[in-house]
């Protein structure tokens, strides 16, 4: 009972909720065999709206520009995981509930590194991010590592914010 008069529990537990059914939609996408044959710039597509779709934001947009990047089948996943976090948390962090905003999703080829960016015109940082010990921030840690990759958060050119992570080209 006391669960259910609880605000902020029931907060986490559909926060919970909508991970892991947007989770699930990407673990269904990621059994097609010939995922890797797919254009990425697709896979990204098709994620950014799954997540809009799950958390009901109807005025936000997810502008998606990936170049050419040759991604295997265990990369792909972690990227995407990574990916869902991070837009996720643009979504919930960056906007207020009812105003719309763009996010932005980047992944680059530079030189023996891809760099992946997600950026928000929301309201900027309100804390320092990498210094929290939320549950997102400790995805996106791990996630990056799994990508022997560094992250860095930072303001998000003309406002809002910009979560980097950049990760060697060739897999371990």
């Amino acid at each position: 009972k006391q669960v259910q008069n609880s605000p902020i529990a029931a907060d986490i537990l559909a926060s919970a909720e909508q991970r892991l059914q947007v989770m699930a939609r990407i673990h269904r996408r990621l059994y097609d065999a010939d995922i890797v044959n797919k254009p990425a710039s697709k896979q990204f597509q098709d994620l950014c709206t799954d997540i809009l779709d799950a958390s009901g934001a109807k005025n936000i947009v997810c502008i998606v520009e990936v170049g050419a990047v040759s991604l295997d089948l265990t990369r792909l996943v972690t990227i995407s995981l990574l990916v869902t976090e991070l837009v996720t948390n643009a979504i919930k962090h960056a906007f207020t509930p009812g105003d719309g905003g763009t996010i932005v999703l980047r992944l680059t080829h530079e030189e023996q590194s891809y760099v992946l960016s997600v950026s928000d015109n929301g309201r900027g940082m309100q804390r320092d991010i990498a210094r929290t010990d939320g549950l997102g921030v400790t995805l996106v840690s791990s996630l990056a590592h799994q990508l022997r990759g560094e992250v860095a958060y930072a303001g998000a050119p003309g406002g809002g914010t910009q979560i980097v992570v950049r990760f060697p080209a060739k897999a371990a």
